[in-house]
């Protein structure tokens, strides 16, 4: 996870980056560290308009960026926060 302005930067498996680009797969989860969680937790607070951007973790360059519809907190496991963050499909 990367955050600039108002961005949020993840990397997504070649499979999962196919269906998150196409639109049959508009959200994301993310396990979040403590340190990370409260760096997100700004990111959320100080930004009304949100983006995320998710790039293909094999380094080809690949890349897309959406508007942020929806961040739901979901659990927490071992100390981690989980959260689904949705975005319009295109």
């Amino acid at each position: 996870m990367k955050i600039r302005n108002n961005t949020i930067y993840f990397k997504s498996t070649k499979f999962n980056y196919y269906n998150e680009i196409t639109g049959y797969k508009s959200n994301t989860i993310r396990i979040l560290t403590p340190e990370e969680n409260e760096e997100f937790i700004n990111f959320v607070e100080y930004n009304k308009n949100k983006y995320i951007n998710i790039c293909r973790s094999d380094d080809s360059r690949k890349e897309f960026t959406r508007a942020i519809t929806d961040i739901t907190k979901i659990g927490e496991l071992l100390g981690n926060m989980i959260y689904v963050i949705s975005w319009r499909g295109e």
